[in-house]
């Protein structure tokens, strides 16, 4: 393929597919949260065994905060899904941790569904450490943050 259809705006049979699809969850201009939902819920039915956190990169997370604060108390691990970081992170850093999913799968462990853009009044002023490895699925970034 030639560098010219890479980047051209016309699309022919042989341009590669997006690397990176966007998604719109705009209704009539407006944000609809339920698209937003709904999309999530697909993404997660179709990867609900894919974890992209491993333990050597939460090894290095761990070791991070243990070399910076006392032992913490509760770890918050947002989009969790199955709960291998929260789980991996509450063992390592010997605390209490719970892991946030918005449609967790059925065999999560110590998950709670949960849209990591609100505010769980049971979490609030608790955490010690909030982790999260889905800052690309937030609707809102700093909301979710």
């Amino acid at each position: 393929m030639k560098l010219k259809a890479l980047f051209s705006r016309e699309k022919t049979e042989s341009a590669p597919p997006p690397l990176v699809s966007q998604f719109s969850y705009l209704v009539d201009g407006k944000f609809d949260y339920e698209a937003y939902l709904a999309a999530q819920k697909r993404k997660a039915q179709n990867d609900d065994l894919d974890t992209w956190a491993d333990e050597k990169t939460l090894g290095l997370i761990a070791n991070y905060v243990s070399e910076r604060m006392d032992r913490p108390e509760f770890v918050i691990c947002h989009g969790s899904k199955s709960g291998m970081e929260s789980n991996y992170l509450g063992n390592a850093l010997e605390c209490e941790a719970v892991g946030s999913d918005i449609a967790p799968p059925s065999h999560a462990k110590n998950v709670v569904a949960w849209d990591f853009h609100e505010t769980n009044p049971d979490w609030l002023g608790r955490a010690s450490v909030v982790y999260t490895n889905a800052l690309d699925h937030a609707y809102d970034p700093k909301k979710a943050i």
